[in-house]
């Protein structure tokens, strides 16, 4: 059996692991929101030319959707990286009174996050 100090280190590995997953999920929501929304734009400016290519209100049409399932795939991974955190935290294996705790102010910012897209993309919509 390990010592409470090589527990301690082996938990906080894996907690950071999984709170490292969740800035990499919300990294990727950014990124890829923002390359969305700079393409939306091209194509709103794309359909105010005199003869818009007929593909561009396609385009249009199905991009907030593609928005929308993005940020609800990452939220869904937000979920798990949390729920993850979660479990670890109610493991008798390792001690968590020196571990850094998730309470649900911590974690708000993570699942309002994708929210707040959502909600703008429908607004586009």
């Amino acid at each position: 059996m390990a010592n409470p100090h090589e527990e301690y280190l082996a938990g906080r590995q894996k907690w950071e692991h999984e709170d490292n997953l969740i800035n990499q999920r919300l990294t990727w929501l950014l990124n890829s929101q923002s390359l969305f929304f700079a393409a939306y734009a091209i194509a709103l400016q794309a359909v105010s030319s005199p003869n818009p290519d007929p593909r561009v209100y396609k385009f249009l049409t199905n991009l907030p959707y593609i928005g929308i399932s993005t940020c609800i795939l990452i939220l869904f991974g937000v979920f798990a990286a949390t729920n993850s955190l979660r479990l670890l935290k109610k493991d008798k294996r390792y001690t968590f009174d020196v571990l850094p705790s998730s309470t649900w102010t911590g974690l708000l910012p993570s699942y309002l996050l994708p929210l707040s897209f959502i909600c703008a993309w429908l607004f586009v919509k």
